[in-house]
């Protein structure tokens, strides 16, 4: 089955937040444990504190990734 939305509570995080604490702050600790809980493959964001993660792309990133033109951005 395809799945293209799924909501996760935080109380379902707690057991892996620890095996991610050290890659990013707290304040995005809950959205990087599930990317990779998950098997996310891409986080699209303009967020700098994603950098460190390989599933981080940027919009513009994302895009080019599907084969689409971008246009230049000031983001």
């Amino acid at each position: 089955m395809f799945v293209t939305c799924k909501t996760i509570f935080s109380h379902q995080l707690k057991e892996h937040l620890t095996k991610y604490a050290s890659l990013i702050n707290e304040k995005d600790l809950e959205q990087a444990t599930v990317v990779r809980e998950l098997g996310i493959k891409y986080l699209v964001s303009y967020d700098k504190h994603f950098e460190s993660l390989e599933e981080h792309k940027t919009q513009k990133q994302f895009a080019q990734l599907l084969g689409l033109r971008t246009n230049p951005s000031n983001h």
